[in-house]
């Protein structure tokens, strides 16, 4: 393969790190659930199981992320590893709508969530370091704007009419 530019061992040191990290996550939750299901058995089987259980699902993870991750990097022309990378991206906004949620409450109020749901036509470009070659991706994406969350509490009712929501601050 010979000798990896500087862009190129940076490229790999990225997918190595979200690999680590992403197989780290998903083999400690394994351990956990595996932890939870022995727990009939003697402390040491459970403990020894869990670990077991959580190392083999982390070390499986992070080669099926490195691999997938490594396999996008490769550029398809010059068949260059770790070559490509995104050098563009670019939103155009499509369309927006205001979106309303309501909820039912134990208590009979009504939990009022708005939000402007904004549309984007997403261009993506990915360029090769060793030939030039450059690849576009389209797709459309959504996203969440001035979300608000509003708690509505029935006529007659004492108490607030409204309540923080997750990202927005307390109505008064």
């Amino acid at each position: 393969m010979g000798e990896l530019t500087a862009e190129q061992l940076e490229t790999r040191r990225k997918i190595r790190q979200g690999s680590i990290i992403g197989g780290t996550i998903i083999g400690l939750i394994v351990g956990g659930i595996a932890y939870w299901l022995l727990g009939s058995q003697t402390g040491t089987t459970r403990t020894l199981g869990a670990i077991a259980a959580g190392v083999v699902v982390a070390v499986v993870m992070y080669w099926k992320n490195y691999n997938a991750a490594a396999k996008d990097a490769r550029c398809a022309k010059c068949n260059m590893a770790f070559a490509v990378s995104r050098t563009d991206r670019t939103e155009t906004p499509t369309a927006s709508e205001n979106r309303e949620e309501r909820k039912e409450q134990d208590d009979g109020s009504i939990e009022i969530t708005t939000w402007t749901e904004e549309e984007f036509d997403v261009v993506e470009t990915y360029t090769c370091s060793a030939c030039g070659d450059e690849t576009t991706k389209e797709f459309t994406t959504t996203r969440r704007k001035d979300e608000k969350t509003e708690i509505k509490r029935p006529e007659g009712k004492k108490g607030a009419k409204s309540a923080a929501g997750k990202t927005g601050p307390a109505k008064k």
